[in-house]
């Protein structure tokens, strides 16, 4: 099968309407320069997550965004997680996109800091 750009934008529309053509363009393009697994990930994005995620006895904390600002992680999705990850915590940014650190860097470290001091990793 050969991908096409507009089948990225095609996808890219549909999850994210608050984007500019503009700006969907620009992330089909470079999606299409820069992996070389894009088929593959478009591909998995149809096998249910339980396929390949499995319990660990690691803690798993989860920063995630909100889906209207271009976040795929649901609130579904996290409750899932819970019952299948025993150590598993999350937490959401607000008014962050895909790349939180960049969108709400404080926001994103403070987080971190946050979950790194519950583990007693930091002090």
């Amino acid at each position: 099968r050969v991908l096409f750009r507009s089948d990225l934008v095609a996808f890219k529309r549909t999850d994210t309407p608050h984007w500019s053509d503009e700006a969907i363009t620009q992330w089909a393009y470079t999606k299409m320069q820069n992996d070389p697994n894009v088929l593959q990930w478009l591909d998995e994005l149809s096998v249910p997550i339980w396929n390949w995620v499995t319990p660990t006895s690691v803690p798993v904390h989860l920063l995630y965004c909100e889906p209207h600002t271009d976040g795929v992680v649901t609130s579904d999705l996290v409750a899932a997680l819970q019952v299948r990850q025993p150590l598993f915590t999350s937490e959401i940014i607000r008014d962050a996109g895909h790349y939180m650190r960049l969108d709400q860097p404080e926001a994103f470290m403070v987080a971190v800091v946050r979950y790194l001091r519950s583990q007693s990793l930091l002090p």
